[in-house]
């Protein structure tokens, strides 16, 4: 399952008005059936950009565990998340100067984004069997 910028699912679109004068990552969610890949473009010509995934109550950074850098300006970056249970996870993106001086940064962007297959929809048989008691 792939969500792009074009796709309002995953990643809003761009603000007119940023503050600090930067503009918020471009990030593409692809979905597998356990893992969710963020390919992160900073448009900005400074700083880094960050995708995070809610995963149990708290938030993870994608790449947190790995020794890849994050994009600074103008680079892009592809990170996968794994073993992640089928569901319905809440994204954010953000670019910022640096990973601990977020009061200067771009407004977050939230989404939510489906890994693994979506649940199946009742039939009419199953809802006129359910209509009947059975």
């Amino acid at each position: 399952m792939l969500f792009t910028a074009a796709s309002a699912v995953a990643t809003p679109g761009v603000a007119s008005a940023e503050p600090y004068d930067w503009q918020p990552p471009e990030v593409t969610f692809v979905a597998g059936n356990d893992s969710l890949t963020a390919i992160i473009h900073n448009p900005n010509d400074r700083g880094y950009c960050y995708a995070g995934i809610g995963v149990d109550g708290s938030v993870h950074i994608f790449g947190e565990d790995h020794d890849a850098a994050w994009p600074a300006g103008g680079e892009t970056f592809e990170v996968t998340h794994e073993g992640l249970a089928p569901g319905v996870y809440n994204v954010l993106s953000f670019c910022a100067l640096s990973e601990t001086e977020a009061y200067e940064r771009s407004e977050p962007r939230f989404d939510d984004v489906r890994v693994g297959p979506a649940p199946a929809e009742p039939t009419f048989w199953d809802v006129i069997g359910r209509s009947f008691g059975s």
